[in-house]
């Protein structure tokens, strides 16, 4: 609505009764025991899903609540100090305008196609985070997906793999502008749907979380 963001300027935005459309993503979790994407445990999120780096940083800053915003701040830097990694396989599903922009955009990997599906990717091997976005701000101060829309029907995706220390203070700071697109550990991908099959935690026996925020 090119207004800043506080409660004044929401409010006047709802008042002018202005709407836009805006997908909506619905998460599913694989059943363990049928081996099948279940239907009764989902959720429906119209902001992101994350895990890895940016869902550590989301849940394990809980505590830091009383910070405001800057609580993600203090606890990336902690992330960043004692960094983990995880295993894992991704696979994402494109279009053909994805895929243009895909190869147009992002710097880093962007998968091998995976036999027998048509449109699909695989992204596999250790990873610190992956963030994937409906819109272009992930948080009222930092634009992760820069190229997303609110109707596009894409998902945007931002896979970020094992860096320096140093590079990541590069990538924390570049985030706010959208700038971290153009960052050598980064794939930013435009996908129609994903899947993700987490593997281990380098220092911990979990898989992590998995964040699904504006459900």
């Amino acid at each position: 609505a090119d207004e800043p963001c506080d409660p004044v300027s929401c409010a006047l935005t709802i008042a002018r009764a202005h709407t836009r459309a805006l997908d909506s993503s619905v998460v599913r979790f694989l059943d363990s025991k049928t081996g099948e994407w279940s239907n009764r445990k989902q959720a429906h999120s119209l902001l992101s899903t994350s895990w890895g780096f940016f869902s550590d940083v989301d849940i394990e800053s809980e505590k830091f609540r009383f910070l405001g915003g800057a609580r993600f701040t203090l606890q990336a830097i902690v992330r960043i100090i004692s960094r983990r990694t995880y295993s894992c396989e991704i696979l994402y599903e494109t279009t053909e305008e994805g895929e243009d922009h895909n190869e147009r955009v992002s710097r880093g990997a962007r998968g091998e196609p995976v036999p027998g599906r048509p449109g699909w990717r695989k992204i596999h091997g250790d990873i610190l985070g992956l963030w994937a976005l409906n819109v272009p701000w992930g948080t009222e101060s930092t634009m992760a997906a820069p190229f997303a829309k609110f109707n596009d029907g894409s998902i945007d995706l931002v896979v970020v793999r094992p860096t320096g220390r140093r590079n990541m203070v590069k990538l924390l700071l570049a985030f706010d502008a959208g700038d971290h697109v153009h960052n050598r550990a980064v794939s930013y991908l435009k996908a129609k749907s994903f899947e993700v099959y987490p593997g281990k935690c380098s220092s911990t026996r979990s898989g992590g979380f998995i964040a699904v925020d504006g459900e």
